[in-house]
């Protein structure tokens, strides 16, 4: 592939959105549509902190994905999350891009249980991207979010994530803003085995993305999932299998232009 057309990529996605890359980490997250705040895993971390509260064990997890099966936008992701008896204290990395775009962020989170029923958290990180190989610079922000998760009776569950309310600058002469977005997924436990859930995620002058996913649980060790989202409407699928102290997460999304969006997902779970 040219550079000039991962460049005219690279563009389309900055221009689609104020995120620099995916506003979701995490294979089990892309299969379900992108349906992410009703999730608790390590990756909460940086997809919404209050689910942090709900892990049990240390966790640490590495998560690869190449945006249109592209090796120039791949999206590598680290997070780890410690257990300790003042809450779910947590790290994360993600790097995205190639030598002529790159965003680079990391963060630390902390999310906390308030009761058997409610968690809530906050994360922050340090972002960094540059343009042109370097050409235009490089410029970076900090950013701050918070959210919650919720258990409601009748087996439903609702979860939120806030970021960027105070804007931070994209440009340093404030040209040009990281815009606040928002979150917002209720889920429905249909059965043991069975997981539905609906996502909006809003960004401040974007269009409403909508996402649904289910997943499928077979003794607790094999998982299938799908989703679908919106802006831009596309398909996904994956498949997750739990062994022993490892969790091994497989997706990939379909849109019907650009083509499959693979990823991958390895997981450790403290007992």
């Amino acid at each position: 592939m040219s550079r000039v057309f991962v460049i005219t990529l690279c563009f389309l996605w900055y221009s689609s959105s104020a995120q620099y890359i995916p506003d979701f980490v995490g294979s089990q997250a892309a299969a379900m549509g992108g349906v992410s705040t009703l999730l608790p895993s390590v990756w909460s971390s940086a997809n919404n902190p209050g689910a942090l509260g709900n892990l049990k064990n240390t966790e640490i997890a590495l998560n690869h994905q190449q945006l249109y099966g592209q090796k120039e936008l791949a999206f590598t992701s680290f997070s780890g999350a410690y257990k300790h008896r003042s809450g779910v204290w947590a790290l994360y990395a993600n790097k995205w891009g190639y030598e002529w775009y790159q965003y680079n962020q990391l963060g630390a989170a902390f999310g906390k249980s308030l009761s058997n029923k409610w968690s809530a958290g906050i994360n922050c990180s340090y972002n960094q991207f540059s343009f042109g190989d370097n050409y235009y610079g490089k410029a970076s922000n900090i950013r701050v979010g918070f959210g919650s998760l919720a258990k409601l009776p009748n087996k439903l569950s609702i979860g939120f994530y806030i970021q960027n309310l105070h804007r931070p600058n994209v440009l340093k002469d404030g040209t040009e803003k990281d815009e606040p977005s928002f979150t917002a997924g209720m889920g429905y436990k249909a059965s043991t085995n069975t997981f539905l859930a609906i996502e909006a995620f809003q960004q401040l002058n974007q269009p409403l993305c909508l996402r649904m996913g289910m997943e499928f649980a077979h003794k607790e060790k094999y998982f299938f999932r799908t989703g679908i989202s919106t802006q831009p409407f596309s398909g996904s699928f994956g498949f997750g299998v739990a062994y022993k102290k490892i969790r091994l997460n497989l997706a990939a999304s379909w849109h019907n232009v650009l083509g499959f969006s693979p990823q991958s997902g390895l997981h450790y779970v403290a007992e």
